[in-house]
């Protein structure tokens, strides 16, 4: 069994590891637990976490959430009020839960935490046909710090790329004020010196060489 365990746990690291976007891990995250389990699942991610998440979330907060379901069919069973309640229960309470009130099929929401982070949830839906026992807790557990990891990595390096960006923004700002206070500067100057010239020698110039420097 450990050896079965190791196996599977190396073999969605591997592909972790080379997986890049958001939609992509959380895909081979479900596609993989789904093959696993036999069960359906889900796996609501929110990588704008960051400072050990300021506030709870609510139903409605889910709806910002990136979502990815085992099959199109599991998404019917996971938008019923009980398994939202449940999933945002899990979020708040950054603990494993399952509404005990609930007949099959019921979920069991896993939070996705790293250095007091909450990245996302997990949701197994137990059915009639499977439940998740010791096992299968154990091994998910593993699974979750896999998938922590790779969500970790990606948002790192999308707060790098938004850095980036800022920076070549400001580098854009600058130049473009820099281009327009040189292309500024010498009608300026030339509009200077000519009212100079008018108030300073207003008595010695000809109504013609006024009215040349007014106009430019």
């Amino acid at each position: 069994l450990k050896e079965k365990r190791t196996e599977q746990l190396y073999e969605i690291n591997k592909k972790l590891l080379v997986t890049r976007g958001l939609e992509n891990i959380m895909s081979i995250t479900v596609e993989y637990l789904y093959k696993l389990f036999s069960l359906p699942v889900v796996f609501y991610s929110d990588l704008k976490a960051d400072n050990q998440n300021k506030g709870e979330i609510s139903i409605s907060s889910l709806s910002f959430f990136k979502v990815s379901y085992s099959t199109q069919e599991d998404k019917d069973l996971f938008r019923k009020i009980e398994e939202l309640n449940s999933a945002v229960s899990c979020y708040n309470t950054r603990q494993l839960y399952t509404n005990s009130f609930s007949s099959y099929p019921r979920g069991i929401y896993f939070p996705v935490i790293i250095q007091e982070n909450t990245l996302g949830i997990i949701g197994i839906l137990e059915n009639s046909k499977g439940q998740v026992n010791k096992n299968t807790l154990e091994l998910t557990d593993m699974i979750l710090s896999q998938v922590a990891m790779a969500l970790e990595r990606q948002r790192l390096s999308d707060k790098q790329r938004e850095i980036v960006v800022e920076s070549e923004k400001e580098k854009m700002r600058s130049n473009l004020l820099r281009s327009v206070s040189h292309d500024l500067r010498t009608p300026l100057t030339g509009i200077i010196g000519a009212t100079s010239a008018l108030l300073d020698n207003k008595k010695y110039i000809d109504k013609e060489t006024e009215k040349h420097l007014l106009l430019g």
